[in-house]
């Protein structure tokens, strides 16, 4: 597995093939409309685009998926990890009714911290 940063100039060079695939997870995202307070990441399989992550002012986790076909091989967690070098304090929010995408981040030992309608504020638990 490989995390890569995607500067400006790579994405605005592979917009349409990253557009395409994150549309399909996230619709009617534009990672172009994004300011310098964002960063971008993709995450590799044997050269393959197999998930993305943006961390917002350094410590929120947005946008952060596995493609299908990729999941269950431990690459999100790694992908965890690797944020947790990198951040301070991070957090995420989850809608409720993902329940993978809950039971996902609790393994990566983040807690609940509120309800906000139907989304749910989960924070890494610092031991």
């Amino acid at each position: 597995m490989e995390i890569v940063k995607l500067s400006k100039n790579i994405i605005n060079q592979n917009y349409l093939l990253l557009n395409k695939v994150i549309s399909t997870i996230f619709p009617n995202y534009d990672i172009r409309k994004f300011g310098e307070d964002h960063e971008f990441y993709q995450i590799n399989c044997d050269r393959l685009f197999c998930g993305f992550f943006d961390i917002y002012q350094k410590n929120r986790i947005q946008k952060f998926f596995v493609l299908p076909q990729f999941q269950n091989r431990g690459l999100g967690s790694r992908a965890v990890k690797y944020i947790l070098k990198k951040t301070n304090n991070p957090y995420c929010f989850v809608k409720k009714s993902n329940k993978i995408g809950i039971k996902f981040w609790k393994k990566n030992k983040f807690i609940k911290i509120r309800d906000i309608g139907n989304i749910i504020e989960m924070k890494y638990k610092i031991t």
